[in-house]
């Protein structure tokens, strides 16, 4: 349960699945055409479509994703059960969390429980921020409002 809340909290690095998705038997009743199971190991989505713009319009509803794509194109976090492919700042971010969340069913100490909250969180914020700066940032793409904005032959200046 702890591990597999840490592992959907962020979208860390070695987490990360592409796949595509075949749809199941059955279409749904309306709106969309498709419906696909997600995958059984699925903690967060990430993006759906093959693009970083991914499809405009999609639903995830009981355990499946709607869109009208077919086939459909997946990027998410699995809950990695790998311990050995974590970063050493998530792996001790785990066994802060998991101190935590024992502290007081062990000790029925809250005091204790409220410092170990504290304890945990700088752990989280820098296991987080180390895993991000390992991913390049987004771009915003090729989208004809950003060309004309930033175009040399703008418009008169009033």
């Amino acid at each position: 349960m702890v591990r597999d809340y840490l592992l959907g909290s962020h979208p860390w690095n070695c987490c990360r699945k592409r796949v595509v998705l075949n749809p199941v038997v059955g279409a749904p009743t309306f709106d969309y055409a498709y419906a696909y199971a997600l995958p059984a190991d699925f903690a967060r989505l990430l993006q759906v479509g093959r693009d970083e713009r991914g499809i405009p319009d999609y639903r995830i509803e009981n355990g499946q994703i709607l869109c009208d794509d077919a086939p459909l194109y997946l990027r998410y976090c699995f809950l990695n059960q790998n311990e050995a492919t974590w970063t050493p700042l998530m792996v001790m971010a785990c066994t802060e969390l998991m101190r935590t969340v024992l502290a007081y069913p062990v000790t029925q100490s809250t005091s204790l429980e409220q410092l170990l909250q504290q304890v945990l969180q700088p752990y989280l914020r820098e296991a987080r921020a180390v895993d991000s700066e390992d991913t390049p940032p987004e771009t915003l793409g090729d989208f004809p409002l950003l060309q004309a904005r930033f175009s040399p032959l703008r418009g008169p200046e009033f």
